[in-house]
């Protein structure tokens, strides 16, 4: 009968380094889980600032083709510049 006592609370004393071994793991997960957020985090922001000085950039082409008379269309979403006509370019090759 000694034995089975013995046994139940070796039992319990497994269970109990078990739960703790879950709670050590659980929070290692959650700081690796918090180190991949901050990282994300890190790596949306440098994308953010990349896109300012592109927008600088077409800002300035645009500002400089409207000031020479040329019509420019621009796609705020892409970022894409079109030119309305060659001929404000090119006057040499518009049609006579």
């Amino acid at each position: 009968m000694d034995d089975f006592i013995r046994g139940e609370i070796d039992a319990e004393i497994i269970e109990d380094d078990d739960s703790s071994i879950y709670l050590s793991i659980g929070d290692l997960m959650s700081g690796l889980l918090m180190f991949f957020a901050l990282l994300f985090i890190t790596a949306l922001l440098q994308l953010a600032q990349k896109d300012v000085p592109k927008r600088v950039v077409i800002g300035n082409v645009v500002g400089q083709m409207k000031s020479n008379n040329i019509n420019v269309k621009v796609n705020l979403e892409t970022g894409d510049v079109s030119i309305q006509s060659l001929a404000d370019i090119f006057p040499h090759l518009a049609c006579k």
